[in-house]
C-alpha cells in the first residue's frame, strides 16, 4: 500500500489539472482521510482492514460527513506546527474527488480492494502492477515519494521554510 502521505503526489495533480479550480487543501484532505478507517477497523477486528472507504460508494457516502467532522480538529492540530490550513471545507466536490482519487490509486499496489462495495456480492478487485505485491509496493512507493520530494524541494526553494512549503503544499502549491 501506498503509504497514505504519499498519496499527495495525485491530488497535486488532480489539482494542477483542475487550473486551481478545486480546492488544493480539500483535494488532499480527501485523499488523505479514506486511511482513518484502517485503525478503527483493525481494532474492531474487521479483516480486511480497507473496507467501506475503500470503495467507490463509500468515499463518495462518508468523505463529506468525516471532512466536515475533522476539518476542525486538523486545522487546530496544524496550527501548532505553525501550518495553517482552513477550518471547513471550502469545496465538497474537491473532497469527494480526492477520497476517490485515493480508492483509484489503491488499486495498483493491494491485491484486494472493496471497489464495489454494496454494489455487487463480490466487491473486491485487484489490479497489482506486475501481478505482484512487493513489486507494486516498491513501484507505487519510489513514483510517489520521489514525486512528493521533488514537489517539496520546489515548493521549499520558493519558501524558505519548512512550515511555510508545508503550508504551500496543502493551499496552494
Amino acid at each position: 500500500m501506498v503509504f497514505t502521505l504519499f498519496h499527495y503526489p495525485l491530488a497535486y495533480v488532480i489539482y494542477k489539472a483542475s487550473r486551481r479550480k478545486l480546492a488544493m487543501y480539500d483535494v488532499v484532505f480527501g485523499s488523505f482521510m479514506v486511511d482513518l478507517e484502517i485503525p478503527i477497523l483493525f481494532i474492531l477486528g474487521f479483516e480486511p482492514s480497507r473496507l467501506v472507504l475503500h470503495s467507490l460508494l463509500g468515499s463518495l457516502l462518508f468523505s463529506i460527513p468525516i471532512a466536515l467532522f475533522f476539518y476542525p480538529i486538523t486545522s487546530k492540530t496544524l496550527s501548532l506546527f505553525d501550518i495553517r490550513v482552513p477550518k471547513r471545507p471550502k469545496s465538497l466536490l474537491s473532497i469527494v474527488i480526492g477520497a476517490e482519487s485515493h480508492v483509484f490509486l489503491d488499486l495498483f499496489n493491494h491485491e484486494q480492494n472493496p471497489l464495489f462495495w454494496l454494489i455487487r456480492r463480490n466487491p473486491y478487485v485487484g489490479l497489482l502492477v506486475f501481478n505482484d505485491l512487493l513489486i507494486a509496493n516498491i513501484v507505487m512507493h519510489t513514483i510517489m515519494i520521489t514525486a512528493t520530494a521533488l514537489i517539496f524541494v520546489k515548493l521549499y526553494q520558493r519558501n524558505g521554510e519548512i512550515a511555510r512549503t508545508i503550508e504551500s503544499m496543502l493551499i496552494d502549491p
